[in-house]
């Protein structure tokens, strides 16, 4: 199971990553209304990253079955190729949105902050799992989190 975990909310990121046993990674390094930010959580799985491709920042688990067809449809935006398929994947939204991400073949969980704005991406078939609860906090804010492995991504509701 990926090992990782991002959040999107108020106040500051790390202070979230931190309350479920995570290390700060990343964070959007301005804590206020919409902030976000990563951590990896000790023990088994692969997670890795924070990766940063232009102002795109992405943490996750990623194995890619034809990084090859990405790097070549990618061409010379491609990323090193002995890098890690979560970077490739990152390459791919950065330069061909959500059309790169369809592209992909493999097993992947990954939340990519864009702008504002987080997004997780999913391999097609669910070989990383994902559920969302609503979970009422603070001053009855509502915070979607989304479970991908033993990770969660928290987006006001």
């Amino acid at each position: 199971m990926s090992r990782w975990c991002a959040f999107l909310g108020d106040g500051d990121p790390d202070v979230h990553v931190r309350a479920v046993g995570g290390r700060p990674t990343s964070s959007s390094g301005r804590p206020g209304p919409r902030s976000h930010g990563f951590g990896l959580l000790d023990g088994p799985g692969t997670a890795s990253g924070p990766y940063t491709v232009g102002a795109l920042t992405a943490v996750g688990e990623v194995t890619l079955f034809n990084a090859d067809v990405l790097r070549a449809r990618l061409g010379t935006d491609a990323p090193d190729p002995h890098g890690d398929d979560a970077e490739l994947l990152l390459h791919c939204y950065a330069r061909l949105g959500v059309g790169g991400i369809a592209l992909a073949e493999g097993m992947f969980a990954l939340a990519i902050a864009d702008g504002a704005d987080l997004v997780l991406v999913r391999d097609h078939v669910g070989a990383r799992t994902c559920s969302t609860p609503v979970l009422v906090g603070p001053g009855r804010r509502r915070h979607r989190f989304v479970r991908c492995g033993h990770g969660l991504i928290s987006t006001p509701d």
